[in-house]
């Protein structure tokens, strides 16, 4: 995971701003900790997503935790199969945990 990303790091969160209003559900996935990097006292939103359900609210939402898990199977996965290392039981058990983690945020279980 040593590569730069270019997306707004995660965690994203789901809300609805319209929550209580009376108005119809609007489906949001922002990062409102993520900050401006020329400024780290000014919070940066425009990673704000409009979406049309709440399930795809969920599913965008986990985008960063499924990439980071995808990123670290595929290391894992390559690393043992190429036999550049013996990965321990352990260590599978861990990985498939953050991906029933990853899954679960998707599905908004979380």
């Amino acid at each position: 995971m040593s590569e730069q990303r270019k997306h707004t790091p995660g965690p994203w969160e789901v809300y609805n701003p319209n929550e209580g209003t009376g108005h119809r559900p609007l489906w949001c996935v922002a990062n409102d900790e993520y900050h401006n990097p020329t400024d780290e006292d000014t919070p940066c939103f425009d990673a704000i997503i409009e979406c049309g359900s709440e399930e795809d609210a969920y599913l965008i939402a986990a985008a960063p935790q499924l990439y980071e898990t995808l990123e670290a199977a595929e290391k894992t996965v390559n690393e043992a199969v190429s036999g550049v290392r013996k990965v321990e039981l352990e260590e599978w058990l861990t990985l498939i945990r953050f991906m029933q983690l990853a899954l679960a945020k998707a599905r908004g279980e979380e």
